[in-house]
């Protein structure tokens, strides 16, 4: 019998809390922190790290290749090592933080070793590849807040092929430099 009363109350008392006579609307806090709206809100994953100064800085670095700017490429090489080092890395899920980090490190590396090659151009354009395999990657995995185009060159590295990315639909080919400017098209947009 107490648990038939007990049953009772509780089903009275479950009742009475979402009866919706009392005219109130639920606050926008309420609302916030429901289930059904968050589930309703796009996937912020790629919104948490932004990637944008590490690719202003590779873009920087690729107009110096294709300029052969020796000066230019050593700035440049420098400023985006010091943004791959800067970038929020915890402000990824930590699932994606630990290949992001690896992205980074390498990225870092292949900038140091451009910025030390002033006078290997070839030396500095290699690293150039591995850097922009990597940052083509981190894209994917971050996003971007900006459009950036891949553009491919397939009689790059002995008919291997090699790519580059950009923040412009204009072939500026930053393994053959402005003189032989003519292999190169865009092969993928990424979109914000």
């Amino acid at each position: 019998m107490k648990q038939l009363l007990l049953w009772g109350w509780m089903a009275i008392a479950a009742v009475a809390c979402n009866t919706p006579g009392t005219g109130e609307q639920p606050s926008a806090a309420d609302t916030a922190s429901s289930p059904q709206v968050s589930a309703q809100e796009p996937d912020t994953t790629k919104q948490l790290f932004s990637a944008t100064a590490i690719l202003d800085a590779y873009f920087a670095l690729g107009t110096a290749l294709f300029e052969e700017q020796a000066t230019g490429i050593t700035n440049a090489a420098n400023t985006l090592g010091n943004k791959l080092q800067a970038g929020p890395v915890t402000e990824l899920p930590a699932v994606q933080q630990k290949e992001v980090k690896e992205i980074i490190e390498a990225s870092v590396e292949n900038a140091a070793h451009i910025a030390a090659s002033k006078d290997q151009p070839g030396h500095q354009r290699e690293h150039f590849q591995m850097l922009s395999e990597d940052l083509y990657d981190l894209v994917k995995i971050a996003g971007t807040k900006t459009v950036v185009y891949k553009f491919t060159c397939a009689s790059l590295n002995n008919g291997k092929g090699g790519s580059w990315l950009s923040n412009q639909q204009t072939l500026k080919n930053p393994y053959t430099g402005a003189a032989r400017n003519n292999c190169g098209t865009i092969t993928e947009t990424v979109n914000p």
